[in-house]
């Protein structure tokens, strides 16, 4: 992505027993989707956690670059 775009930060769980709800360490995020915009290359943990409270993490990365103009 170049930068200045946004990044959709998403999480799906299964398994467990719902409902689910999801945290980052980077974001806040609301239900399994977030918009984000990095300036850099930016490593997200997403953890998800079940109506028991088991809980169960995944990383995603939006890698940034910085490219001036029109491509």
């Amino acid at each position: 992505m170049r930068l200045g775009d946004n990044y959709n930060l998403s999480a799906s769980a299964s398994g467990g027993t719902a409902p689910y709800t999801y945290t980052s360490d980077a974001c806040n995020l609301v239900g399994a989707l977030q918009s984000t915009n990095p300036v850099s290359t930016t490593i997200y943990t997403v953890t998800a956690s079940d109506a028991n409270g088991c809980l169960n993490s995944a990383t995603q990365t939006a890698s940034v670059i910085n490219c001036p103009g029109q491509f």
